[in-house]
């Protein structure tokens, strides 16, 4: 009775700290290996009093009693689990058939088994499983050890078992198996207890983001369960592989890149990041800029083409045009310079001119081309302005495929970002 009452203590004891370590956590499940080891005791008494054994010990193996389990728990209800186990009668004191033995037989086991958990049906939480278990096995009885000479039996098994839980890894497993041999010898029932340390073994996680490898797209690379496992370095809700810019937290539209000024152009092609403008004016805002008034002296014009001399000191005046970085708009001084382009090409009302845009090779191709033909064309612009027939000129921007001087050099990269005037032929 005492005995009783000590395994009924051991056995409440484990239930409430396993509720004290995992009570109230949502039922969860992640493929995983279980090992188990611990103890066993095996009455072959021929009778089925499943707890007898605990009352009167003497009867049963209960000398070596050693067991070891691996179970790969493949669903939440499902397993297969692989069971072995040692132990031994006494002489004098174990019985099997029902028959007092008069030397030691020693007892060794192997078992497989298909087990059903269905705790989950009833009880939301993780520090308990409960499971029924059906299979087969073989057992081994020898005279003086478990690998010596032995006599070998079939089995087919019924169980049911206990695991609590003390953390999401280690718990406490109880099992009772019953073994029915319908052998010549040995044909009782055996009557099989366990009980021993579990432990959860789940399948590896090499990013650590607690997604498994199965089921992480991006095994290698923390990230977040929204994407699988993949990455969001920036943070904005867009996984970097879909993101156009991935360390910059940014907009769905825009692709995850960010717009700083809200104007609907993602800054990488926003001419004017820091100002809100339209995208038919690359981020900018629309500026219509008025010509300054200059006094004009009073232009003699000639007949024909103007010749070597004169392009050439109209070319001169064009390399001191000067615009604002990055943009189109004229810094002041270079209102002079524009008047003085303007009296050449009226001084030669026959003659049809060509405005190039150039650019040194910093930023895209696209930037560039761009804004090459935007500053051409705000030089043509401002002749239109100033009574110049908009038949005579053409502007075109070429970015940065015609280089006179190297870009490799910033002296080479600032007189490539030039304005040519050129006779039309």
């Amino acid at each position: 009775m005492q005995k009783i009452t000590l395994i009924t203590l051991i056995f409440w004891s484990a239930v409430s700290f396993s509720q004290d370590r995992i009570t109230g956590d949502p039922i969860t499940f992640t493929k995983s290996w279980i090992i188990k080891a611990g103890v066993n005791a095996v009455d072959d008494s021929n009778k089925w009093k499943p707890f007898d054994f605990l009352s009167d010990q003497s009867s049963t193996a209960f000398s070596t009693p050693f067991a070891l389990g691996v179970e790969h728990r493949f669903s939440n209800a499902n397993s297969i689990s692989l069971f072995g186990s040692l132990n031994k009668w006494k002489a004098n004191e174990g019985i099997i058939d029902g028959e007092v033995l008069t030397e030691d037989r020693s007892y060794s086991s192997v078992d497989l088994s298909y087990k059903f958990y269905f705790d989950h049906f009833f009880i939301n939480s993780n520090w308990l499983d409960i499971y029924l278990e059906a299979g087969a096995g073989l057992f081994f009885i020898s005279e003086s050890g478990p690998f010596s000479e032995r006599v070998t039996k079939f089995s087919q098994n019924l169980g049911f078992g206990s695991i609590f839980w003390f953390t999401n890894t280690i718990g406490l497993n109880l099992q009772v198996i019953n073994k029915f041999s319908r052998e010549e010898e040995y044909s009782g029932n055996q009557v099989q207890y366990f009980a021993g340390l579990t432990f959860k073994l789940y399948k590896k996680d090499f990013d650590r983001d607690g997604i498994k490898n199965n089921d992480d797209q991006c095994p290698m690379v923390a990230g977040l369960l929204q994407f699988n496992g993949c990455p969001d370095t920036d943070g904005d809700g867009i996984e970097d592989s879909n993101d156009a810019c991935p360390e910059f937290a940014g907009k769905a539209e825009l692709n995850g890149c960010p717009d700083a000024d809200n104007d609907g152009v993602a800054d990488a092609d926003d001419s004017c990041p820091d100002k809100a403008g339209t995208k038919d004016n690359n981020g900018c805002p629309v500026t219509i800029q008025e010509p300054i008034p200059v006094s004009e002296p009073e232009v003699i014009t000639e007949v024909g083409q103007p010749n070597e001399k004169v392009l050439e000191r109209l070319n001169e005046y064009a390399k001191t045009i000067l615009f604002d970085y990055s943009k189109s708009f004229f810094k002041e001084e270079t209102y002079k310079v524009l008047q003085s382009i303007t009296q050449i090409v009226k001084t030669y009302p026959d003659a049809h001119f060509i405005i190039e845009g150039h650019t040194d090779s910093l930023g895209s191709h696209i930037t560039n081309d761009r804004l090459s033909n935007d500053r051409a064309n705000a030089v043509r612009d401002y002749l239109i302005s100033n009574g110049i027939d908009p038949s005579r000129l053409t502007a075109i921007g070429y970015g940065e495929r015609r280089p006179k001087f190297s870009n490799a050099t910033k002296g080479g990269r600032d007189q490539n970002r030039r304005v040519e005037v050129k006779l039309k032929k």
